[in-house]
């Protein structure tokens, strides 16, 4: 099977998280704790399947923990809880003369949760995060891979702000509802950006 082929039945996800700002952190000794939820933001999404369908929006019931070690800016927990009731879709487009099959009962599959349960360091900017992902009343292992960006100044708030990227693929197997229920694809790749605002 050719890669385009095998492209074509990988669903595309991307995200946004609100920027986490200190006036969302609790500051401790030793760590530093961001929760964020719709009162800090919505979070930008979107997802494409190629020659399909693309449909772009936005999730505005959510709840996200970040916490890192306060020393060295490294994630100790990452815990995110989606409700796809929330979502709204502010543009969308069948590609192809393939429909989507059925579409999700968010009715009976309201939420997907992600709670980290170790994040390991595997060289100067990534990061493996492993945790329970939780979704068509099944929870599964899941790791996904995080990539922290260097220090920058944020033009806005003259802060310094630091970018994570979450990645991963989730095939078939990890999921309690099959993806071939909700689109045409057997694994869905993830994205998903983070902008942290550091302590002066």
């Amino acid at each position: 099977m050719s890669a385009a082929a095998i492209d074509a039945l990988v669903c595309s996800v991307e995200g946004s998280l609100p920027l986490a700002t200190l006036s969302a952190a609790s500051v401790g000794r030793d760590e530093v704790v961001y929760r964020l939820d719709e009162r800090h933001g919505q979070i930008e999404c979107s997802a494409r399947q190629s020659g399909v369908f693309a449909v772009r929006g936005h999730l505005t019931g959510f709840a996200c923990v970040l916490a890192f070690d306060r020393t060295e800016m490294r994630l100790l927990r990452f815990d995110l809880t989606t409700q796809l009731t929330s979502f709204e879709a502010s543009a969308w487009e069948l590609l192809g003369d393939v429909p989507i099959v059925r579409s999700l009962d968010v009715a009976r599959h309201p939420g997907i949760r992600f709670r980290s349960t170790a994040a390991a360091p595997c060289g100067s900017s990534r990061h493996v995060v492993r945790g329970l992902l939780e979704f068509g009343g099944v929870t599964r292992l899941q790791a996904l891979d995080l990539t922290v960006g260097d220090r920058r100044t944020d033009p806005i708030t003259e802060t310094d702000v630091v970018d994570l990227m979450f990645t991963g693929r989730f095939q078939q197997t990890a999921l309690g509802v099959p993806l071939i229920d909700i689109v045409m694809a057997n694994a869905l790749d993830l994205r998903l950006a983070a902008s942290v605002e550091l302590e002066g």
